[in-house]
């Protein structure tokens, strides 16, 4: 019977003990172990240069440069047009009709926004300036700007005078 009782406080106290063992701050305030902050992240030139190819591999993604932005090239011009035939795809942007349902629509907006704010990390880095650091961040201005020239060439509103 007295050993019964041993194992009851001995249970009871390795409870208590890993219930206020758990209960640190810093146990809840834990970073993802895949995600740093950029101002680690790219904290080195060799860091802005892997973030610079991010920034150029995200214009390829499929929704946009890597299809969408050539074909409607040509769909908006009348060089190419939607079929019954085929599956469908861009019919929304032949009728001038964007909808955020549309796959392609979202796909188009979300890639370029996400390498715009791939390219104002770059910008923002605070790495001490040299050549090659001031050329990973003009290339990213170059980035950011294309990206905001195609959102307004899609997606602004025309306005005649």
């Amino acid at each position: 019977m007295l050993t019964v009782n041993k194992y009851k406080i001995i249970i009871v106290f390795t409870m208590a003990l890993m219930v206020f063992a758990s209960c640190k701050k810093s146990f809840l305030e834990k970073l993802p172990p895949t995600a740093l902050p950029p101002d680690q992240a790219l904290a080195t030139e060799a860091d802005l240069q892997a973030a610079l190819r991010g920034a150029y591999a995200g214009l390829r993604t499929v929704d946009y440069f890597g299809r969408t932005v050539p074909v409607l090239g040509d769909l908006l011009a009348d060089n190419a047009y939607v079929s019954l035939t085929n599956s469908g795809r861009y019919t929304a942007f032949n009728n001038y009709t964007y909808n955020v349902a549309d796959g392609n629509i979202t796909g188009f907006w979300r890639a370029a926004y996400t390498d715009i704010l791939r390219a104002n990390n770059i910008i923002n880095s605070t790495v001490a300036a040299s050549p090659n650091v001031n050329q990973y961040k003009g290339e990213a201005y170059a980035i950011r700007a294309l990206n905001y020239f195609y959102l307004v060439r899609f997606f602004c509103e025309a306005i005649y005078g």
